[in-house]
């Protein structure tokens, strides 16, 4: 069989020799493909580490797949209501190992076999967005396929379509692709942000390494602000070695709206190749009339084409929100999985991920079918902003919905 082996990417001379050809090979490989941007990973990054394997035939690379792991609680729970974790070594892939054309599922179960050398006892292995047209989501999905033999396969979370845009690099032509009604939306957010802020807000562009501490300042000044970052998922100065690893390699793309002199919207992207990855966001919620996390996407659109920047898709990444769907005009479907070793620990493991995430869709169905989830939603807001009252309204309706059945009384309780 075909074996992967370990690339060292520790060493200046054997990064350059292999970025340059797994460039050459692969040459629409994304940013977390990149070897030059996993190469300093580790000395960014103290607790994580990057486990590199390559496949090549006749001298040729055919195969490359970057893992890169670090520490991590694997929670158990029903949305946001986690009841219990496990410590683990979380090994996580973009997509999948990238490979020649041509190849078969035997070179791809070879990787992941090979994995399995590196992986310690609490080592778990994430797949982060795996496309359904592709021979890794074939493979995954085939109970008799070759993953199986060597790990426990648990599909993580419902399908979701990955959102982009086409950039064009021009608004007005990229507002011509989307609907009549989203169109007409965006337009009248770009006059009607101004008008309830009083003044037209300025924005502030952040790219070289000199930004960068304005930015965490200035970004995380607002994030802090957003219930987004009550939930862990905001801005903050713990942020900036990723940052500063962005601008020191030419991919900060960083924006901030200004009212005045005080921050009140951010975006951050970063730039690899032609693809703009919109990674964060966030808004002063005391703004939130003015819509101004759709009105800083749209000036950033217009500083994008002012500033001729080369690229031709802007990427969601994960998830397919509302808003997501409502701006983009194209959609891929994608899904996560994780991967559990075939011994005691990871069959617990995997049947405990599995239980939780089907109760946790189910769940989520139960909402959408009875117009729970809108309300839920403004209820965990509430929750992580310190209202005790609504955590335990909402603690009334999910035990009301999940025990007993009896969704009338879930609403009314909500």
């Amino acid at each position: 069989m075909l074996r992967w082996e370990r690339e060292d990417i520790t060493t200046d001379l054997r990064t350059q020799k292999l970025a340059g050809e797994v460039a050459g090979r692969f040459p629409d490989l994304d940013l977390l493909h990149d070897v030059a941007w996993l190469s300093n990973t580790e000395s960014h990054h103290k607790d994580r580490r990057v486990v590199a394997l390559s496949a090549r035939q006749d001298g040729q690379l055919i195969g490359f797949a970057p893992f890169v792991a670090k520490p991590a609680r694997l929670q158990f729970g029903i949305g946001q209501l986690v009841f219990c974790s496990a410590r683990v070594q979380r090994f996580v892939i973009e997509a999948g190992p990238l490979l020649d054309e041509g190849q078969s599922e035997t070179t791809l179960g070879a990787c992941f076999s090979s994995l399995n050398e590196h992986l310690s006892r609490d080592a778990v292995v994430f797949l982060r967005g795996v496309r359904d047209d592709t021979m890794l989501h074939y493979v995954l999905n085939d109970r008799d396929g070759v993953l199986r033999s060597v790990f426990h396969v648990v599909p993580f979370g419902a399908s979701y379509k990955r959102c982009g845009i086409q950039w064009n690099g021009n608004l007005e032509r990229y507002l011509d692709t989307l609907g009549k009604v989203s169109r007409k939306d965006l337009r009248r957010t770009l006059k009607k942000a101004p008008a309830v802020m009083g003044v037209e807000p300025t924005l502030k562009r952040y790219r070289e390494v000199s930004d960068v501490a304005a930015f965490v300042r200035d970004a995380a000044d607002v994030s802090r602000k957003t219930y987004q970052a009550k939930l862990g998922y905001g801005l903050t100065a713990s942020d900036r070695a990723d940052l500063d690893r962005a601008a020191e390699t030419g991919r900060l793309l960083g924006h901030v709206l200004f009212r005045g002199e005080s921050p009140v919207a951010f975006h951050l992207g970063f730039v690899h190749g032609q693809r703009f990855y919109m990674v964060n966001g966030g808004f002063d919620p005391a703004w939130a009339k003015a819509q101004l996390g759709i009105y800083t996407f749209l000036r950033v659109l217009q500083d994008l084409e002012a500033e001729n920047v080369p690229v031709t898709l802007l990427d969601y990444l994960y998830g397919d929100h509302a808003y997501k769907v409502r701006t983009s005009n194209q959609r891929v479907c994608e899904r996560h999985y994780y991967l559990m070793r075939r011994d005691a620990r990871g069959a617990l493991l995997a049947g405990a991920l599995r239980t939780a995430d089907a109760s946790s869709r189910a769940l989520g169905a139960v909402f959408e079918r009875f117009g729970l989830k809108t309300r839920a939603k403004a209820l965990l807001r509430s929750v992580v902003a310190g209202s005790k009252k609504a955590y335990e309204r909402s603690t009334r309706a999910i035990i009301a919905c999940g025990a007993t059945g009896d969704y009338a009384a879930a609403l009314a309780a909500v």
